[in-house]
């Protein structure tokens, strides 16, 4: 019998990565703090911030969410976990070893209109390549200024 099942590539932006790889293998494990800002022309918007290192005291992988739900919803933080369990997945295939990770979500925010859960993926692939190569994408003044009036209307919208 002959089934076909078509595949599909869940984390498109994971080619991001490619840019990454040298300065992943060489990594030594010592803390390293990214962000990544997503704005799409249709209005999409994410933010993250999340610091990485070698998880000392735990005998697996970490992860620690330091943002309320208000600040950062549930379907939001999923994504942002989805997307790091890929690249614990991914680090372990180019570094040929397992290392347990402890990864903090640090900062983050969405906007009560324009967020998409997927945005928060792409969002956490820029974090992640922004903790290797500084230069690959820097969040602009403008962009900077927006997360802030976000932040600033959420927490408004839940006092």
């Amino acid at each position: 019998m002959n089934n076909r099942t078509f595949l599909r590539n869940e984390f498109t932006n994971s080619v991001e990565f490619y840019n990454i790889n040298q300065n992943i293998i060489n990594w030594n494990y010592n803390e390293v703090i990214g962000e990544g800002f997503y704005q799409k022309y249709t209005d999409n918007f994410a933010f993250v911030k999340i610091k990485i290192s070698k998880n000392e005291k735990k005998d697996s992988h970490e992860f620690i969410n330091n943002l309320t739900d208000e600040e950062m919803p549930i379907e939001f933080s999923n994504e942002i976990i989805k997307a790091l369990n890929f690249f614990i997945s991914y680090l372990h295939g180019i570094k040929g070893e397992r290392i347990n990770l402890k990864i903090e979500l640090i900062d983050g925010t969405y906007h009560v209109v324009d967020s998409r859960t997927k945005d928060f993926q792409i969002a956490t692939f820029q974090a992640i390549c922004n903790c290797f190569n500084k230069g690959l994408r820097q969040i602009s003044e403008s962009e900077k200024k927006m997360i802030e009036i976000c932040k600033l209307r959420n927490k408004n919208n839940y006092s």
